[in-house]
C-alpha cells in the first residue's frame, strides 16, 4: 500500500510539473503573463506540499497500525502461555489418596 501511496504521488507531481512547464512554455515571451507563470509555480509547490502532508499522515497511519498488531500478537502470546502453564500445573498437582477420593464419594 505505501508503494502504491509513493507511487501515486509521483505520478501526481510529474503530471503537475509537465503542465507547468507547457504552461511555462506556452506563456513565455510575455510579460503580461508573469502573474500567471507565478500563480502556476506557486500552485506546483502548494501541490507538492499538500502530497508530502499527506504521505507523511499515511507513513504514519500505517506505523500506528503496525505497532497496535504487534501488541496484539504479544497478548495473544501471554494468553497462550498462560493456558498453557494453568494445563501444565494440573498434571503436575499430586494426586489426592484413592482413600481420601473415596471418602468424598461416599
Amino acid at each position: 500500500i505505501e508503494k502504491s501511496l509513493a507511487g501515486t504521488r509521483d505520478s501526481i507531481l510529474s503530471a503537475a510539473r509537465e503542465a507547468a512547464e507547457s504552461a511555462v512554455r506556452s506563456l513565455a515571451g510575455s510579460s503580461a503573463n508573469t502573474a500567471a507563470v507565478s500563480g502556476l509555480a506557486q500552485d506546483l509547490k502548494t501541490l507538492e506540499a499538500l502530497t508530502r502532508r499527506s504521505d507523511e499522515r499515511n507513513s504514519r497511519t500505517f506505523e500506528a497500525i503496525h505497532d497496535t498488531l504487534l501488541k496484539i500478537v504479544d497478548r495473544l502470546g501471554s494468553l497462550e502461555t498462560g493456558e498453557a502453564t494453568e494445563a501444565a500445573s494440573e498434571f503436575t498437582q499430586p494426586a489426592a489418596p484413592v482413600r481420601a477420593r473415596a471418602a468424598r464419594a461416599s
